[in-house]
């Protein structure tokens, strides 16, 4: 690897994560790959294919584990 593209690569490291495989969001999440999927068809966690992988974002994850805002009566 040439000194420039480490120098690239470190930097990247740095950027906040937008995106996981599925067998990370089900490990984070402590469910079944089946389960991961199910949320994804769903809706509730989104997926979206990059250079034929499948990503799931990193804000559906979030979005999922935040509970719902309390309604101000």
């Amino acid at each position: 690897m040439r000194p420039a593209q480490h120098a690239t690569l470190k930097h990247a490291s740095t950027l906040p994560r937008r995106g996981y495989s599925m067998r990370e969001v089900c490990a984070m999440l402590g469910i079944g790959n089946t389960t991961g999927w199910k949320l994804v068809k769903e809706g509730n966690l989104i997926a979206v294919k990059v250079a034929g992988r499948t990503v799931i974002t990193a804000a559906s994850v979030e979005a999922l584990l935040t509970p719902p805002a309390a309604d101000a009566a």
